[in-house]
């Protein structure tokens, strides 16, 4: 009888295990409740994954003084389509992007949601997973990053980000983070050489 109360609970252990897993699988094959708290008014997501070549992150170290290391030189864009701004267009239109940026803080990795508007500003940051101060979710210090700052801001503690007390390097991590989304953002979407911009851009993302 104990054999078998122990066969039991080990197979029910197995049991948990592959549904977590399958369940961490399933959101990380498409994060819809990340992208749902992102932009919550979007009626569709386009997913376009990236390889970034050597030279764009070149440029994008440079840009934002940081290495771009694992899934970053792969990055996937989730372009949100919704209403026009006028609300009555039948045709979707595009709303922002997100992307998600892989950032290290005091106490360990951090999941940062970089939201991006068609103009390729800055329209949010926020953080999915992570074992820091609960402050940096707190809306006083994620107002910082709205307000459409764009690539060419210092996104610096002591500049124009204030810290989180005693969670300066958190703070600066999502700092970071951020303006890597938008520089990421603008290589992948940017035609430098046309006059055609971002939001022409990522009108036709996975269509």
């Amino acid at each position: 009888m104990r054999r078998a109360s122990i066969s039991v609970a080990i197979l029910s252990s197995a049991i948990l295990v592959l549904w977590t897993s399958l369940v961490w699988t399933h959101e990380s094959a498409w994060p819809g409740k990340r992208l749902a708290e992102v932009f919550p008014k979007a009626k569709k997501f386009k997913a376009r994954q990236v390889t970034l070549t050597a030279e764009q992150i070149a440029r994008i170290e440079k840009e934002t003084g940081s290495k771009i290391e694992g899934e970053d030189k792969e990055p996937t864009f989730y372009v949100a389509y919704g209403p026009g701004e006028d609300g009555k267009s039948g045709e979707l239109q595009p709303m922002g992007a997100v992307v998600f940026i892989d950032a290290v803080g005091q106490s360990g990795n951090m999941e940062v949601n970089v939201a991006i508007t068609p103009k390729g500003t800055l329209q949010s940051v926020s953080l999915w997973k992570h074992t820091e101060s609960k402050k940096l979710e707190s809306p006083e210090f994620l107002k910082q990053f709205e307000g459409d700052k764009k690539v060419t801001d210092a996104f610096q503690v002591g500049k124009d980000i204030t810290a989180v007390p005693g969670a300066e390097k958190a703070s600066q991590a999502m700092a970071t983070a951020a303006k890597r989304g938008l520089v990421m953002f603008q290589e992948v979407f940017g035609k430098k050489d046309t006059n055609e911009t971002p939001a022409d851009s990522i009108r036709g993302v996975a269509r």
